[in-house]
C-alpha cells in the first residue's frame, strides 16, 4: 500500500466511485458481497488499491502546505516537480508563531526575534509521495494567500 486506506466514512463519500473502480476490475455487486464473506484480505487489498488511487488524484492537486507550532512555522509551495519551503523559527522564548500578528510583527518590526530559512528542492518521489510524508510529518493543506503573504516579506521582487 502506497498511502493509507480510507476510512469507512470516507469510502462512504465515494460509494459510486469505489463501485466503478470494482466494475473497472472486473468484481460486481454480487461479487463484492461473496468476496467480503469467503476472501476478506483479497477485499482489503482492492480497498487498498482505490484508496492509492485516489489519494494520488488528491495528493496531486495539493500545491500549499502549512506546519505551526509555537516556536515554528513552514509554508510550502509544491508544482509538480519542485517543492519551496520557507520556515520561520523564533530565536526568543515567549515568541508564539502560532498567532498571525506575531508572525506579521516579528517579520515587519522585529526581524531580530526570528530565523528564517527558504530553500527549493526537486523532489526524489513523486509530488503525491512529498505531500503524503508532509501530511504524515504534521502538514496541513494551505492555500496559495498564506504562502504569498509569508514570502512577501522573505523573497525578493523580481
Amino acid at each position: 500500500m502506497r498511502f493509507r486506506c480510507l476510512s469507512n466514512e470516507e469510502l462512504k463519500e465515494l460509494d459510486s466511485e469505489l463501485i466503478q473502480f470494482l466494475i473497472v476490475n472486473n468484481v460486481y455487486k454480487e461479487d463484492w458481497a461473496l468476496l467480503n464473506q469467503e476472501s476478506p484480505q483479497k477485499a482489503k487489498e482492492l480497498i487498498e488499491m482505490f484508496s492509492d488511487v485516489v489519494l494520488d488524484k488528491v495528493y496531486n492537486k495539493v500545491s500549499f502546505l502549512e506546519r505551526q507550532v509555537p516556536k515554528q512555522v513552514c509554508v510550502c509551495s509544491l508544482s509538480d516537480s519542485i517543492g519551496e519551503m520557507i520556515t520561520i523559527e523564533a530565536i526568543e522564548d515567549g515568541v508564539d508563531l502560532t498567532k498571525e500578528e506575531v508572525i506579521d510583527e516579528c517579520l515587519l518590526i522585529s526581524p531580530s526575534k526570528i530565523t528564517i530559512y527558504h530553500g527549493k528542492k526537486a523532489f526524489n518521489r513523486t509530488k503525491a509521495d512529498e505531500v503524503f510524508l508532509l501530511l504524515n510529518h504534521g502538514f496541513l493543506v494551505s492555500n496559495e494567500e498564506r504562502f504569498k503573504n509569508i514570502s512577501q516579506h522573505i523573497i525578493p521582487s523580481t
